[in-house]
């Protein structure tokens, strides 16, 4: 089953757009490390727990958190292991879509246009740089998961089914939201006979026991800690009391925000193509229903929505779930809206975002005496670690009240066992027995509070002696700046762990 408009041969644009785009994310990860010292959120997450394998960590899925600890084996625990592994799935996301442009449309032009209209998404060209790591895996996964199906569509045999099946599990194993994708994709298949016969193929249940066999150990962690059900749910603030209506525009909006600019960008060089994306009539046959998948995606993200009665959805949920919009949208161009005039705006518009987003990342490692606004590259983790140092505390294990400084500290103490008390973390406990220092950032003098002590016991399944014989109970507070209008108080004290 191949649509007349496949493509057999190899593209010429393929290559060179490949190379430019390689280049590109290069030049993005170069610019990355050149602030070494300090990360991100969601990085110094990274760092704090891609120091184990495990079947499970936090709220999100193990996957990423896995490529991320292999690297570190190999590179060693760094910004640029950090930058490589999210500029490498940038690629294979760029890479990926590509292709299925390529498959679906056949000629140079449609396939350019829907390459580059990734560009012109903010969550792709800009926030996957900035933070994202478990939405951008999902991405990948996703892209690639397509183009597998093209795969199957085209000539179905087993060795393609049983990679689709371990697509999903990487999938499910990236985010949880990947659900939904998969139910999609199956909607849009049944919708038309000929997908249909794919899709109820005996192989299709294969696929799906190969998907449980890689998800059961995952699984059975989810069955142990049921803490992770809270925690999604206060990700997704399923409030009860927001109202359907509410719930449903709040999809509408979000959908709108994630394909910024890129909606709006179409509307103004391409608007006839809206009216065939909307009323499902292509100007060029392609062998995938993308009206009906959207339409199909459209109608869960409500169904979600309003059932759960949510009060907060996240662009980046959307990643994995939308972006075949670009393909979709550029298969209902007519031919003659494909001007060269057209063309030029449009790619001279997707090539001046992806230069602001370059510009926007040289921004981001500026020194911070240069800047008017802090962001987390310009926190002074560095003179923390240095302070830490200075007070000649044993250093072997640091307990901290925040997740987002024990990650950064890693960095400067790549020596120390660093810990978060944090209830959505789930790492192996500290060697008992040994002293340990707790930080946390306080405005007062004084022992540390009972709350904290609690979430210490918590989170490590550790006691805290905190009265040790021989050793100073309390260590010099460390004072540090943050910018010319900030400075911050780090209380310190010696424990005993009794685990």
């Amino acid at each position: 089953m191949t649509a007349p408009n496949a493509q057999t041969t190899a593209s010429p644009a393929l290559l060179p757009l490949i190379f430019a785009m390689g280049v590109y994310y290069a030049v993005h990860a170069a610019i990355r490390v050149q602030a070494p010292g300090n990360v991100t959120l969601d990085e110094s997450e990274q760092m704090l727990m891609a120091r184990w394998f495990q079947w499970g960590y936090s709220p999100q899925p193990p996957l990423y958190t896995w490529l991320q600890a292999a690297l570190f084996r190999v590179l060693g625990e760094s910004v640029a292991s950090l930058a490589l592994l999210r500029n490498a799935l940038q690629l294979i996301v760029f890479v990926g879509f590509h292709l299925i442009a390529r498959r679906e449309f056949g000629d140079r032009t449609r396939t350019l246009l829907a390459s580059v209209s990734v560009l012109l998404i903010l969550e792709f060209v800009w926030d996957n740089q900035r933070e994202r790591t478990h939405s951008l895996l999902a991405l990948a996964i996703a892209v690639w998961q397509f183009r597998v199906l093209l795969s199957v569509i085209d000539r179905p045999r087993l060795t393609v089914y049983l990679a689709s099946g371990a697509l999903a599990a990487a999938g499910m194993l990236s985010k949880y939201n990947y659900a939904l994708y998969l139910f999609a994709l199956c909607a849009a298949l049944a919708s038309r006979p000929a997908l249909r016969t794919r899709l109820l193929d005996w192989r299709t249940l294969l696929s799906a026991v190969v998907a449980l066999a890689l998800l059961a150990p995952h699984l059975h962690w989810l069955q142990q800690h049921p803490f992770v059900a809270g925690a999604l749910g206060d990700k997704l603030d399923a409030t009860g009391h927001t109202g359907a209506l509410h719930a449903a525009g709040l999809v509408l909006v979000t959908i709108a925000s994630f394909l910024s600019p890129l909606w709006l960008v179409c509307l103004l060089i391409f608007s006839r193509a809206w009216r065939g994306l909307l009323t499902g009539h292509q100007a060029v046959p392609t062998v995938f229903p993308y009206p009906v998948f959207l339409g199909t995606m459209t109608v869960l993200l409500l169904a979600v929505a309003v059932g759960m009665d949510l009060d907060r959805i996240r662009e980046r949920w959307l990643q994995p779930l939308l972006f075949l919009f670009p393909i979709g949208f550029f298969a209902c161009v007519a031919h003659g809206s494909l001007t060269p005039r057209r063309r030029s705006l449009f790619v001279g518009t997707a090539a001046l975002a992806a230069l602001l987003a370059l510009a926007g990342q040289a921004w981001r490692v500026t020194p911070p005496k240069f800047k008017t606004q802090m962001t987390r590259l310009d926190h002074p983790i560095g003179e923390i670690a240095a302070a830490l140092h200075q007070t000649g505390l044993p250093l072997q294990t640091i307990v901290t009240d925040d997740y987002y400084l024990a990650g950064s500290l890693r960095l400067h103490l790549p020596q120390s066992n660093l810990h978060a008390a944090n209830a959505t973390l789930r790492l192996p406990q500290p060697a008992p027995g040994q002293s340990a220092l707790l930080l946390w950032e306080s405005a007062e003098t004084g022992p540390p509070g009972d709350a904290l002590l609690s979430r210490v016991r918590e989170t490590t399944g550790c006691m805290l002696d905190t009265d040790v014989p021989g050793e100073p109970a309390v260590g010099p507070r460390l004072q540090v700046r943050y910018g010319k209008d900030r400075a911050a108080s780090y209380s310190v004290r010696t424990a005993r762990l009794r685990c």
